[in-house]
């Protein structure tokens, strides 16, 4: 969606009647906007993953030690009732 608005914003100043001095950073602009965009989207995609991997490294920690698991619950929870 924002790619296909950007590209639709870049046809637009191609074609204004703005001097190709003015549009050569507009449209410069535009294309690092698209760029940086890509890059985050990127960014994301393998933040998810880690954290599904994390998610599920966890899960299996609390399958295996569930005796562990309980005690830093009740600890945490007591910290939490204090305010600490």
């Amino acid at each position: 969606m924002i790619d296909h608005k950007l590209n639709e914003l870049i046809k637009k100043i191609a074609s204004s009647n703005l001097s190709e001095t003015d549009k050569e950073p507009l449209i410069a602009s535009c294309q690092d906007i698209k760029s940086t965009i890509h890059t985050m989207n990127q960014n994301q995609l393998e933040n998810i993953k880690q954290t599904h991997q994390k998610l599920s490294e966890l899960e299996k920690f609390e399958i295996n030690h569930p005796h562990i698991t309980s005690c830093i619950d009740i600890l945490a929870r007591t910290l939490s009732r204090l305010g600490v």
